[in-house]
């Protein structure tokens, strides 16, 4: 009989043992909407993979696994925009409510993430963001660099506090020494090689020469642009070009125009060129914001949201994202801001 029981006993125990393993390496996400919405389904991208869920009394669930964690999810439903209101998924039991409001055009979901339980990634946003909001104030960019770099030692491998990084890098009045120095604490190994070579990049970048070192061609890219005729930007080889990915249902991009115009009239005829490239899967309503923002320069169409074959090779995770392309056809920034690129263009003139 001991032997029996003994027997037993270790076969719950593995059991146990292998089921909790499995917990470890998959996610469990439960959702609910608050309001209420005639769509069956909602689809969750990650990972380049894109989940289904039917939606039962405005609630829904998602089971995955990942191998590397946290990493970006992005919510969507079929045939309507909803901008990409992006959180971070991690290997463990996850709560999320959603807010939808439906646009006049009946196309578009005002989408906002109210709430996430369960992963520590979202404590690292809710404190990080928050300070981020404030960082013109020198006190309160000392209170970053310190937060950061307590987290990042303990949470190497965080994508969410590498891209973190990444975004302080873009900002001159962050102490660069300090930033590469929390740098050197990251995981590179899981982070994407243009990833890490532009952080690289935006930590050196001090004058002119810096700039230049950069060196990645850009994707040949043939897209139709308004008039549905094929482009390729390569014929554009020999200007600087800022190649800008954005939608109409895009309120941060739309809100960068106005900075955008300025820089472009200023430089348009000074050897400099912009190529807006829109993943709207609505080309009546790509069309009309172009005419609505009053945007001279060239456009193009990828309507495949972030699916799209550009965008995958530039890892393009979100919008707006842009890449400035030197005469030689080689990106040398990512993600420039209209203002930065404004000074960097002025002093290549």
């Amino acid at each position: 009989m001991n032997k029996k029981y003994k027997l037993l006993f270790f076969i719950f125990f593995i059991i146990n043992i292998t089921n909790a393993q499995i917990e470890k390496n998959s996610f469990e996400l439960k959702g609910e909407i608050l309001e209420k919405i005639k769509d069956k389904y909602i689809y969750l991208e990650y990972n380049n993979k894109k989940d289904s869920s039917l939606i039962v009394n405005n609630k829904f669930e998602f089971k995955g696994k990942l191998i590397n964690e946290p990493i970006q999810g992005i919510f969507s439903f079929k045939n309507k925009e909803t901008g990409i209101p992006g959180f971070y998924l991690e290997n463990k039991k996850i709560e999320v409510k959603l807010s939808l409001k439906l646009s006049k055009n009946k196309n578009f979901y005002n989408l906002n993430i109210i709430s996430v339980k369960g992963t520590k990634t979202i404590g690292f946003q809710k404190t990080l963001e928050k300070l981020y909001g404030n960082r013109n104030n020198k006190k309160v960019r000392l209170k970053i660099l310190n937060k950061l770099d307590s987290l990042t030692k303990n949470n190497p491998n965080n994508l969410y506090l590498a891209d973190y990084l990444f975004r302080l890098t873009k900002h001159s009045e962050f102490d660069k020494n300090i930033l590469e120095d929390i740098y050197k604490f990251t995981n590179k190994e899981i982070q994407p090689e243009f990833y890490k070579k532009q952080i690289k990049k935006n930590l050196l970048i001090i004058n002119k020469k810096d700039f230049l070192e950069y060196g990645l061609n850009i994707p040949n890219i043939q897209l139709p642009d308004v008039n549905g005729n094929i482009y390729n930007p390569s014929e554009l080889k020999g200007k600087w070009v800022l190649i800008d990915f954005w939608a109409s249902w895009c309120f941060p991009c739309i809100r960068e125009f106005p900075n955008l115009k300025i820089v472009y009239n200023k430089f348009k005829t000074k050897n400099f060129e912009i190529v807006g490239i829109s993943i709207d899967e609505d080309r009546e309503q790509w069309l009309k914001s172009i005419k609505k923002n009053t945007l001279n320069w060239i456009h193009l169409n990828e309507n495949k949201k972030l699916s799209g074959k550009f965008i995958s090779e530039l890892n393009v995770s979100q919008i707006p994202t842009n890449f400035l392309i030197n005469p030689n056809g080689e990106i040398i920034l990512k993600n420039v801001s209209p203002n930065d690129l404004y000074n960097f263009l002025n002093k290549i003139e």
